[in-house]
């Protein structure tokens, strides 16, 4: 397994926009475009089908198709969303939906202390304030999200290992119950879709 994600190249982080296009026609709508390829939901958009977005994650072909959709679903039961992915001791922030800010520079040591590293460790999830912490700080800066009253830091777990974590925040109000549920899921479904991905690529090699 190891030697499978050490393959993953730089190009697993892009996305065909055909691909992207056709499989997200039918479960998104329009908005101002994000890095992560997808659109932000417009204030009063009504939200995705959650069903149809479930489904797409499980039939995504590449990392970023998969995360691109996860933080879309994420936002139908929270404010903002973001996916960092685990890799060589670096976390970074690959994906992102209502996020103001540029989220490719939440960038940090895994090693660092931090509820991120506390997930990984772990393997549990975190929902609480922001700690005080300088690393928290700077990642949610970077986020756009600096002034949220709760965050919440699930793992997406291939195998044994932590290789994503899934973030997300009610800006000013709480993560209610409900929600920190469903985006549990969520970070199950996120890591199932990516061990189906790498298992795919070893028996193509």
């Amino acid at each position: 397994m190891t030697a499978a994600i050490s393959a993953l190249g730089p190009d697993e982080e892009l996305i065909d926009p055909a691909t992207f296009a056709e499989t997200f026609s039918n479960v998104a709508r329009g908005g101002a475009s994000l890095g992560s390829g997808l659109r932000a939901v417009r204030p009063g958009e009504p939200a995705p089908d959650a069903a149809a977005l479930e489904a797409a994650i499980d039939g995504a072909q590449s990392r970023s198709l998969a995360t691109g959709l996860a933080v879309r679903l994420a936002r139908t039961y929270c404010e903002a969303a973001a996916v960092f992915v685990v890799h060589r001791g670096i976390v970074r922030a690959i994906a992102s939906d209502g996020c103001s800010g540029r989220f490719e520079t939440a960038l940090f040591l895994g090693s660092m202390p931090s509820v991120f590293a506390r997930v990984v460790a772990s393997g549990e999830p975190y929902r609480g304030a922001p700690p005080e912490r300088t690393l928290e700080r700077r990642v949610l800066r970077a986020l756009g999200r600096d002034h949220v009253e709760e965050m919440a830091v699930l793992p997406a777990r291939v195998g044994d290992r932590i290789l994503m974590l899934l973030y997300a925040d009610n800006g000013r109000e709480l993560v209610s119950d409900c929600a920190f549920a469903a985006l549990s899921v969520l970070g199950r479904r996120l890591g199932r879709a990516y061990e189906r991905m790498i298992l795919t690529r070893r028996h193509a090699a």
